[in-house]
């Protein structure tokens, strides 16, 4: 305190400068949202509505009636016989694999699923990671490696901010990607260019 007493402009500027370092440090580095949890629950995506059809009217539904029977008379008799396919069932799994530990500890699971209109989804399921500063989520061309710095040193698609550290998230990949080339989903922190998690797509 005496010190204080006796350098009051010094000890102004030296407090400024701690405050400083202090704001710096909680709006770059970001270590409360280590301490953060959000949680997200996405539903997997369901086909589109299909068309409905207006009802018809008396005067339709005779119209209708009769131009079937003059049809049926036109006609020669064909071969009713019919083979059904068995109805494809969506969406369709074309790759998982489990989250494992890399610059932070996580668990959860990892889903390529194409959708019934033919578009794919990267899909997180019970996931449960460290929270942190501009994650993101990206599929990388390396294999799933204990390197934490290799998912973005070769080609990388950048599927977009990660949407909450626990829970289950859907994220739209882009029409065209080839998946083949891109066998590991990583959380990828861009700002330290470091990954937390990654998990193995395979089958994709």
């Amino acid at each position: 305190m005496e010190w204080i007493k006796n350098h009051p402009a010094l000890a102004a500027v030296l407090g400024l400068g701690a405050v400083a370092g202090i704001a710096v440090v909680l709006v770059w580095f970001q270590p409360q949202t280590l301490f953060i949890d959000q949680v997200v629950d996405d539903t997997i995506p369901t086909a589109a509505p299909t068309t409905t059809v207006e009802p018809m009217d008396d005067e339709q539904m005779d119209d209708e009636t009769t131009t079937t029977i003059e049809s049926m008379d036109d006609d020669p008799p064909t071969d009713t016989t019919t083979t059904t396919e068995p109805a494809v069932e969506y969406p369709i799994e074309l790759g998982a694999g489990q989250f494992i530990d890399l610059a932070h500890a996580g668990t959860g699971t990892a889903r390529i699923l194409e959708l019934e209109d033919g578009s794919r989804i990267l899909r997180f399921e019970n996931l449960d990671v460290d929270n942190g500063p501009d994650l993101r989520v990206i599929l990388s061309t390396s294999e799933l490696v204990d390197d934490d710095a290799a998912y973005d040193d070769g080609d990388f698609v950048d599927l977009g901010e990660l949407k909450g550290n626990q829970g289950n998230q859907n994220y739209e990949i882009p029409a065209g990607t080839d998946l083949g080339a891109y066998p590991t989903v990583a959380i990828w922190c861009r700002r330290f260019n470091v990954t937390f998690n990654a998990a193995p797509i395979s089958g994709a």
